[in-house]
C-alpha cells in the first residue's frame, strides 16, 4: 500500500467535521447515493471530489484535488481506491480512530502535525 504524502492533520478533522455536519442534517445514504454516479456502491476519487467540493463546499484553495486523494488512501479500509458507505460514515463519526489505532497511524501513516 502507497503511503501518501504528508497530510495536515487538521485538514482531515476539518473534512471529518463538515462530513458529520453534511451527513446529520440529512439521510447519509440518500447523500452517498447522490455522488455514487456509477452506482457501484463505492465513492471513487472523482465522486469523492464531487462531494467534497458541491455538498460539502469546500473549495479547492481550502483543499487541493491532491489531499482529497490522500484522505482517501488513509481512510480506504480495503485499499481499493474507493470508498463504501460504512467507510465514509464511520470516519465522518469517528474519525481516523475508526480505522487505526493511535500507536500504529504514525507508523502507516505521514501526517504534518500542527507545532504544539
Amino acid at each position: 500500500r502507497k503511503i501518501p504524502k504528508k497530510l495536515h492533520i487538521k485538514t482531515i478533522e476539518r473534512l471529518r467535521i463538515r462530513l458529520h455536519e453534511a451527513l446529520r442534517g440529512e439521510d447519509a445514504q440518500t447523500v452517498f447515493d447522490r455522488f455514487d454516479t456509477n452506482n457501484d456502491g463505492e465513492l471513487s476519487a472523482h465522486e469523492l471530489r464531487l462531494l467534497i467540493r458541491k455538498s460539502l463546499r469546500i473549495p479547492q484553495s481550502k483543499i487541493s484535488d491532491a489531499d482529497i486523494n490522500k484522505f482517501l488512501k488513509v481512510i480506504d479500509v480495503d485499499a481499493n481506491n474507493a470508498l463504501t458507505f460504512k467507510e465514509l460514515a464511520d470516519f465522518a463519526e469517528r474519525g481516523l480512530s475508526a480505522f487505526h489505532d493511535v500507536a500504529t497511524l504514525g507508523k502507516n501513516f505521514r501526517f504534518l502535525l500542527p507545532p504544539n
